[in-house]
């Protein structure tokens, strides 16, 4: 479970989750499409089995945020970046970037989950975790055409799109434990 009460918990909860089980989900990946990472080790994998096994972990990582297993989520996004060569290490410095900056524009003053408090009081039938994950979601969406044969390109790459589905993840999971601090309401 991630605990968090504001922008500095939300990013040393996700630094915290790095740490202990973020390198291992990572770690796995990272030897099979970069050898040179475990000391020369080379793959026996070929590319369409490891288009495989980047697709499966694409789909668990869909199912486990769609289905608010917010950690797990997050585990799986670094293990899906880890295709790419982008590590958590990179991540969570993108993550950094975004709790300083983007965080307080979207959020607010108050309440740095505010956005997603008033956006669900608006539609009125969708819950602030439902928000947070629609607004997420053409992240994983983005991925799932690029599985299916889309070219991997746009404005925003492998690193940003991880990084915001790993942050909205995490803020997911604040709104489950309610983080002691935040009002139901649409403050």
């Amino acid at each position: 479970m991630l605990l968090m009460s504001d922008r500095e918990s939300v990013f040393k909860s996700i630094e915290n989750l790095f740490n202990t089980k973020g390198i291992f989900s990572a770690a796995h990946v990272r030897e099979v499409v970069d050898p040179s990472s475990s000391g020369g080790f080379v793959s026996l994998l070929l590319p369409e089995e490891l288009q495989k096994q980047r697709r499966s972990t694409l789909l668990s990582l869909k199912k486990n945020f769609l289905g608010n297993y917010w950690e797990t989520a997050i585990l799986e996004a670094l293990a899906y970046a880890a295709f790419y060569k982008v590590y958590p290490g990179a991540i969570l410095e993108e993550i950094r970037k975004i709790c300083s900056g983007k965080a307080l524009t979207y959020g607010g003053h108050r309440n740095h989950l505010g956005n997603f408090y008033r956006a669900s009081a608006e539609f009125g039938d969708l819950s602030p975790q439902r928000v947070c994950q629609l607004w997420t979601y053409k992240h994983i969406d983005f991925f799932m055409e690029v599985e299916n044969g889309a070219p991997l390109r746009g404005e925003e790459g492998v690193l940003s799109r991880v990084a915001d589905i790993v942050l909205y993840s995490a803020l997911g999971q604040c709104m489950d434990d309610n983080c002691g601090v935040f009002p139901k309401g649409n403050s």
